[in-house]
């Protein structure tokens, strides 16, 4: 009886921590139901494809974005906070290590003074945040980790910024006091699988979900997301 009340207990309590992120989801797309249509979007659902690449989502396995395959676009207002947020990404690379030399452009999103990009770039995983002319981005060289899927997340607010990797804090940047606040407001688009960098993907991987967030996780509830995430 102990054991079952013991039970009920955990499963109410992760219940309780779902139901108080999905409160906080403005975006979510699980591209392992087969579909490229969001299952949460406070702005429009609807995408288009970019690059002349065929759109290749399996169900169950997820979304394919790369040298060979197509990069989504989602409409930008109302489906990502312009000065605070999170974007949590579970990602499959399928012909390549992530600690390889190569280019892999994950997610971005760019406004008139501000932008983010998600990517892992020569071994390094990260985002990059840019005010203005200035960057900033929190990165880190990473090892083969010997994972299949890797937990990516990237928070920020008008003048901090973070990344993790399977809920390890890898890296924090503080703009400088003379730089404007980051500021999405103005941004149109997103892009999924494809960055707006002028280089393309080096290698193929799969997206299984894209979350985001309207503040900034703590790091406790970034770990419990990449534990249930990558088990």
């Amino acid at each position: 009886m102990k054991k079952m009340l013991f039970v009920v207990a955990l499963t109410m309590i992760g219940s309780i921590f779902a139901a108080d992120l999905s409160k906080n989801l403005t975006f979510e797309a699980d591209y392992r139901t087969g579909s490229a249509t969001p299952k949460v979007a406070k702005g429009d659902k609807k995408f288009t494809r970019y690059f002349n690449s065929p759109v290749v989502v399996e169900k169950g396995n997820g979304l394919e974005v790369g040298s060979k395959s197509a990069t989504l676009r989602y409409n930008a207002a109302g489906n990502i906070y312009s000065h605070e947020g999170t974007i949590e990404i579970l990602l499959e690379p399928i012909d390549y290590q992530i600690n390889d030399d190569k280019k892999h452009g994950i997610f971005s999103c760019g406004g008139p003074n501000s932008s983010v990009t998600i990517s892992i770039i020569n071994g390094e995983a990260g985002a990059r945040f840019k005010i203005g002319k200035a960057f900033y981005h929190p990165r880190k060289a990473v090892a083969d980790l010997g994972a299949k899927v890797f937990h990516l997340v990237a928070t920020y607010t008008d003048s901090s910024f973070a990344f993790y990797l399977n809920g390890e804090l890898l890296a924090k940047r503080q703009a400088n006091a003379n730089t404007n606040p980051f500021d999405l407001t103005g941004a149109k688009i997103f892009y999924v699988g494809e960055s707006f960098q002028p280089w393309r993907n080096n290698g193929n991987s799969r997206i299984k979900f894209v979350r985001i967030y309207d503040r900034v996780l703590d790091e406790d509830e970034i770990e419990e997301l990449a534990n249930n995430a990558t088990k």
